[in-house]
């Protein structure tokens, strides 16, 4: 997942490893590697094309994968496959080269549960319990209705938890949510 050579991950690894290493030898570590991975347009693995992960407002996260500097075959069959559509509708070619890739939190998470414990470690994590997959929400904490605290709406007294209804219906198509005792059970559905 990291993009680096294995060769360069092992030797950042025993860098990172060192006994006796500080804190700020070991950000200095992490931005060399960081800086490194970053020139790198082209998986190692897969052969697949990177680009700048972006956030976007407040919960979009974007993969700008089509608006790398260099033009090249990958880039070329994208275009290409919009052609037709193009012919059709002259406007669509002028926001072509904005094309970007959403990424929701179900496929942000499938891609953190995916890293390795060693590109855990090359990325400054702690690989048991800093996983980058525990950095996303699954679960949403709410108090019980004992200790909710009471919220003026519309000139009536309402509880704080009327936001969460029209939450858990919009969500239904991707969680479906059962409550079993004091157990909240969650069950992903495939996109």
């Amino acid at each position: 997942m990291v993009l680096l050579s294995d060769k360069e991950k092992r030797g950042f690894l025993q860098q990172l490893r060192r006994p006796g290493l500080d804190d700020l030898q070991k950000k200095v570590i992490i931005k060399k590697i960081n800086e490194r991975c970053r020139k790198v347009t082209i998986c190692l693995r897969c052969g697949e094309k990177n680009g700048p992960v972006k956030k976007v407002g407040a919960l979009k996260i974007i993969h700008e994968k089509y608006q790398v500097k260099k033009q090249d075959y990958e880039t070329d069959l994208f275009h290409a496959d919009f052609a037709t559509a193009s012919a059709q509708n002259p406007d669509l070619t002028t926001h072509l080269h904005k094309a970007q890739e959403d990424l929701s939190p179900l496929k942000v998470q499938r891609v953190f549960e995916r890293i390795s414990t060693e590109d855990c470690e090359v990325l400054g994590l702690d690989p048991i319990n800093g996983r980058p997959e525990n950095l996303v929400w699954t679960h949403l904490p709410v108090p019980p209705v004992c200790i909710r605290p009471s919220v003026a709406m519309e000139g009536a007294a309402g509880r704080l938890a009327h936001p969460f209804p029209p939450c858990s219906f919009n969500s239904q198509p991707q969680w479906s949510l059962s409550l079993s005792g004091t157990f909240l059970v969650r069950k992903m559905t495939s996109p």
